[in-house]
């Protein structure tokens, strides 16, 4: 019964494709087909074999009426939510795809650092956010890629870029009785004296060890002031913590932190100091700006007038570094002069006079230098020739004992091939070419590092650390950074500032504790 069914509906057809066929109207293919569309029971399957039209396996009509899929998605709308990041923020990525044959696209994320999060797709858009890294190599550009890939495998891909928080050098910072470390990641840690919340921890405690700096990141150099502190961020603003009592951290009050807030109306800085209680940012333009204490003019705005927010120093263009003193201010121009401002009582602006100036004056008689240092009543200069020079108070000039009051520049005879200079109130570091530290003037608490207590009126050797590559200098501690990443110190104590779990002072350098 059935074989003769199948051989009755065999008949129908080609009685139907004869018919047609004579009346010369009709695509055979085309009409078996709808044929078998309306009676797929009389062509030998049944309606359930599937969606192919109910056609037999011999039909030559393939299952899959549509043309095959030969052609690969499109990428049509891409967006991100910023091109330049800082190590705390995130980016989202969006893509929209579109493929005319295949209804549902598939979406795969890649970075070439940080992290991404799990993609939220649709059949034809995927959106993703990005993580950044702690920091990234300078000049380092994130790559953000998307594939997206149809149902046959073909794919269409696009290439996001981000810039995120350069990698700082590694360096050491002192305020006070204070000090800091500046990882390579961007983070600060800090230790020592800590009465006003200069450590930025968020507590008044005193610190033996290193702790990190709350909610900062991205830090690019710092700077420690007496019982406060500054920092500069990757995306040129100013951050500041601490003692606020004459309006030093910038945020228009007087009213202290004990961890960092942000300073006031400064943006695209990129180099800044701390002094006794005021402090000082350049921006990426050459201008100079001030806050903070101004009673002997070290402000540099023509007044004495303290301000709570920075105020720009006048005739101050094309500088390319600034310095502060304990009460006055240096500052290194493009052509290599120099210029200083504020208290003058023995001489430290170097002009000749011991007059306090409000407003900046060039220190004559001097060129060609590449940096300078600010101590409490003198100043120093290095050349480019690696010599070093100094004026105002003659005994901590490291010239002998020499008690004078030196008002014009005047060279350190024991030290060249130095490549770096910093001072603090009345002791001072060199750093030489070849890794070693040189100190000189007060040692009542073995700040200079010679192993003794007595007044080094002339450059000595520090003892026992070699391989140097920076410098800081507190009121009455020292530190020095080496090659191999290790933090040393050594001096004054009393505040936990040397860093080594201990409220003793070093005669000679001992390793900071870093975590």
């Amino acid at each position: 019964m059935v074989k003769s069914q199948k051989r009755w509906s065999r008949q129908s057809i080609l009685a139907v494709m004869l018919i047609a066929g004579v009346c010369g109207c009709t695509d055979f293919d085309q009409e078996r087909a709808a044929f078998c569309g309306r009676n797929p029971e009389r062509c030998g399957q049944s309606p359930s074999d599937g969606g192919d039209g109910g056609l037999p396996p011999d039909s030559g009509v393939p299952p899959d009426a549509g043309m095959p899929d030969t052609t690969a998605p499109t990428i049509t709308q891409r967006s991100q939510s910023a091109t330049s990041v800082l190590a705390h923020e995130t980016v989202t990525f969006r893509v929209e795809a579109q493929d005319g044959e295949t209804p549902v696209v598939s979406f795969v994320w890649a970075q070439s650092a940080g992290s991404l999060g799990t993609p939220l797709n649709t059949a034809t858009t995927s959106e993703v956010i990005w993580t950044p890294p702690s920091c990234t190599p300078a000049g380092t550009m994130v790559t953000i890629t998307v594939t997206v890939t149809n149902s046959k495998g073909l794919t269409d891909t696009d290439t996001f870029t981000v810039s995120t928080n350069p990698c700082p050098t590694p360096m050491v910072y002192a305020g006070a009785y204070h000090s800091f470390f500046l990882r390579g990641d961007g983070i600060v840690l800090a230790w020592g004296a800590n009465s006003a919340g200069e450590l930025g921890d968020g507590t008044k405690t005193n610190r033996l060890v290193p702790v990190q700096v709350s909610g900062l990141s991205s830090v690019i150099a710092l700077a420690g002031g007496a019982y406060f502190s500054i920092a500069l961020r990757s995306d040129g603003t100013v951050w500041a913590w601490g003692n606020n009592d004459v309006g030093q951290l910038g945020d228009g009050t007087t009213v202290s932190r004990v961890a960092p807030g942000r300073v006031t109306g400064l943006s695209d800085i990129i180099a800044l100091d701390a002094g006794g209680g005021y402090s000082l940012a350049l921006r990426r333009d050459g201008t100079v700006w001030a806050w903070g204490s101004n009673s002997f003019g070290q402000l540099g705005d023509g007044t004495t007038t303290q301000r709570l927010v920075p105020v720009r120093v006048p005739g101050m263009t094309g500088v390319i570094a600034v310095y502060a003193g304990g009460l006055h201010s240096l500052a290194l121009r493009q052509d290599g002069s120099i210029w200083a401002w504020g208290f003058n009582s023995a001489g430290q602006l170097g002009d000749g006079t011991s007059a306090n100036r409000f407003s900046p004056v060039q220190v004559p008689g001097l060129f060609n230098v590449s940096s300078l240092a600010a101590g409490s009543s003198y100043s120093l200069a290095m050349r480019v020739d690696g010599t070093v020079w100094g004026w105002g108070s003659g005994v901590h000039l490291g010239i002998g004992r020499n008690f004078d009051t030196q008002w014009s520049p005047v060279r350190t005879p024991s030290l060249s091939s130095v490549t770096m200079l910093k001072a603090r109130d009345v002791h001072s570091l060199a750093l030489r070419f070849d890794g070693t530290v040189w100190g000189w003037g007060s040692n009542s608490e073995g700040q200079v590092g010679d192993g003794t207590t007595g007044y080094c009126y002339d450059p000595v050797r520090v003892y026992g650390v070699d391989g140097v590559v920076a410098l800081a200098v507190g009121d009455r501690h020292s530190l020095a950074l080496r090659g191999d990443g290790s933090v040393w110190a050594w001096g004054n104590n009393e505040s936990g500032q040397v860093g080594d779990g201990s409220t003793s002072n070093r005669l000679v350098p001992g390793r900071v504790l870093i975590p």
